[in-house]
C-alpha cells in the first residue's frame, strides 16, 4: 500500500466499490455514463496537478525519512511517526522546493 501511495497516481477520491451493472440497454447506458464520467475527470487538470504536488510532498518527507533510517534504524512505527513529523515540517512551509521540481506552494494543504 505504501508503494502504491507513493508511485502511483493519486485518485481524485476514495472510490466505493461499484454495484453490479444491469445487463442490456441499461447495462450499455450505465457504462456510457462511465465512461462520460471519466472524460470529466481528465479535463481536472488543476487537481490533478495539485494531487501530484501532494503526492510529491508526500514522497519527499519519505526520502527524507529513508535517508535518516540508516543512521537512526528506527523500529516501523517509529519510522512512520518520523515519517509524519518529516511531512507535517513540509505541510508547515509556505513553499517546499523539491530537486528536479519547480517550487510547490502549500497554500491550502497545512495539516488541521
Amino acid at each position: 500500500m505504501v508503494m502504491g501511495l507513493l508511485l502511483e497516481p493519486l485518485p481524485a477520491s476514495c472510490l466505493a466499490p461499484a454495484p453490479p451493472r444491469p445487463r442490456g440497454l441499461r447495462g450499455l447506458l450505465a457504462r456510457l455514463q462511465e465512461v462520460a464520467d471519466a472524460v470529466r475527470q481528465l479535463d481536472d487538470l488543476e487537481g490533478r496537478m495539485r494531487r501530484a504536488a501532494t503526492q510529491a510532498i508526500v514522497r519527499e518527507a519519505y526520502h527524507q525519512t529513508v535517508g535518516e533510517q540508516e543512521d537512526e534504524q528506527r523500529r516501523p512505527t517509529a519510522f512512520a511517526e518520523a515519517w509524519k513529523s518529516h511531512l507535517a515540517a513540509l505541510l508547515a512551509q509556505d513553499t517546499v522546493k523539491i530537486s528536479g521540481r519547480s517550487p510547490i506552494t502549500t497554500e491550502g494543504r497545512r495539516p488541521v
